[in-house]
């Protein structure tokens, strides 16, 4: 299971000490063993320290977060996740400011409507090598799908020959 402190908004200043977590925000429902830790009053002061420096750098709190993420050298990547698509754009655009790829298998369509159409993006970044992955291609009649492991798996054949005779099953890892 992969979990991301940034993606979940711990380290972008979302959460405030003695406040409710907003209520469009993944924290409200199940706080879980990961939120419950984090969203503690120590984590939250400490967070809370970092908001003169990320004024001072002239970056939002999850810009600052980010950046900080990224500068670990055991960090290869990042996981952008938020509630509004204006977080996402923010966060997206922060981290392809810095990128060297970019790797996407959105819905088609989907990262456009994001903001980032190629164009722009060659146009803005030219060193940026753009990978866009979808399940059914460009064209042609189910270009337009959603496609997701499961999915795939199934409509190609592959769930036939795994499991047991009784039930069909995935298989063990994503293909």
């Amino acid at each position: 299971v992969v979990w991301s402190p940034l993606a979940q908004g711990v380290l972008s200043g979302k959460y405030r000490r003695g406040e409710p977590p907003p209520g469009d925000a993944r924290a409200a429902g199940s706080m879980g063993r990961f939120m419950g830790r984090l969203l503690r009053p120590k984590a939250l002061d400490a967070v809370a320290s970092l908001e003169p420096i990320a004024r001072e750098a002239g970056l939002t709190m999850a810009q600052l977060a980010l950046a900080w993420v990224l500068r670990s050298p055991y960090v290869t990547s990042a996981i952008v996740g938020a509630s509004r698509p204006e977080q996402v754009r923010e966060k997206l655009e922060t981290l392809i400011a810095g990128a060297d790829v970019l790797l996407q298998n959105l819905k088609p369509g989907a990262i456009e409507k994001l903001g980032f159409a190629r164009e722009r993006l060659r146009e803005q970044y030219p060193k940026l090598i753009i990978c866009s992955i979808s399940g059914y291609g460009d064209s042609g009649p189910y270009a337009q799908r959603k496609a997701y492991d499961l999915l795939i798996q199934a409509e190609s054949g592959l769930c036939s020959v795994t499991g047991s005779p009784d039930e069909i099953t995935r298989v063990g890892i994503s293909v």
